[in-house]
């Protein structure tokens, strides 16, 4: 995996929640966020465990999102 490719995916996930929300609305959306949140820890511990990669912190990216997207 390139940094390369592990912020574009990050990001396109994060973007994916993002319109979960818009087009869902927070109430129905709450389970898959919650997959997608889990999944992108997942990701982020696999591929970049130890932050060098990208160093992004990819969770608390994630988390501002989706308080932002909330509104």
């Amino acid at each position: 995996m390139t940094k390369l490719k592990l912020n574009i995916m990050m990001e396109g996930i994060i973007a994916t929640e993002v319109e979960k929300i818009y087009v869902l609305g927070w109430e129905d959306a709450q389970e898959d966020i919650q997959r997608i949140i889990d999944m992108v820890n997942d990701l982020e511990m696999f591929w970049d465990e130890d932050g060098k990669l990208t160093g992004v912190d990819w969770g608390m990216t994630i988390a501002e999102t989706v308080e932002k997207a909330r509104g």
